[in-house]
């Protein structure tokens, strides 16, 4: 999800978002997503002249600390990270193909060294970009917010953790979600 640089480059999109989940199943989900996230990591990815936009399907943890990354080191004034899927009841965390993602996961990104280093070198935006976070409500998750405010600074961001939905009622919204939503059905 980086921007493209150098002359001549489209303009990098204002918005990013990153969705992260797994195959959704119905009652037994437990096993049967276990079973499911060993057919591998898709992806779904679209650039348009305002927002980028990345769905990662039952990715590796590599993968979705690799796009974290990528999105926390991305200049875009916008930033939604859309953490959704099974995850285990008492805890929150989020089930991947290898391993979980959980509160803990996510802070260890944020305090990476390396991301902290090149946003250090790099000149502080006018206004620090938002990144607006949707996660699970419960478990660990629900702990995240007081640990979160601390790291901003360092950060250059403003975070968001679950904030209210207010979503446009908009056509190519519709079909987006439809698009995205044939994506998780599950095989027959």
């Amino acid at each position: 999800m980086a921007a493209v640089a150098g002359s001549g480059a489209a303009a990098a999109p204002s918005s990013l978002l990153l969705v992260v989940g797994s195959e959704f199943g119905s009652p037994g989900l437990l096993t049967y997503v276990l079973e499911e996230l060993e057919r591998g990591q898709r992806s779904l990815h679209h650039r348009g002249d305002n927002l980028e936009t990345l769905v990662l399907l039952n990715p590796s943890d590599k993968s979705l600390y690799d796009e974290l990354r990528n999105l926390l080191l991305d200049p875009a004034s916008h930033k939604l990270l859309v953490l959704a899927g099974p995850c285990l009841e008492e805890t929150g965390e989020l089930l991947l193909q290898t391993g979980g993602f959980s509160p803990h996961h996510f802070l260890q990104v944020l305090k990476d060294r390396e991301i902290r280093d090149i946003l250090a070198t790099t000149p502080p935006p006018v206004q620090p970009p938002i990144l607006t976070i949707t996660c699970p409500t419960f478990g660990d998750w629900a702990q995240l917010a007081p640990a979160v405010p601390g790291l901003q600074g360092a950060l250059r961001l403003q975070l968001r953790l679950n904030p209210p939905a207010q979503l446009p009622n908009s056509e190519g919204l519709c079909e987006f979600l439809e698009y995205v939503a044939e994506s998780l059905e599950p095989p027959s």
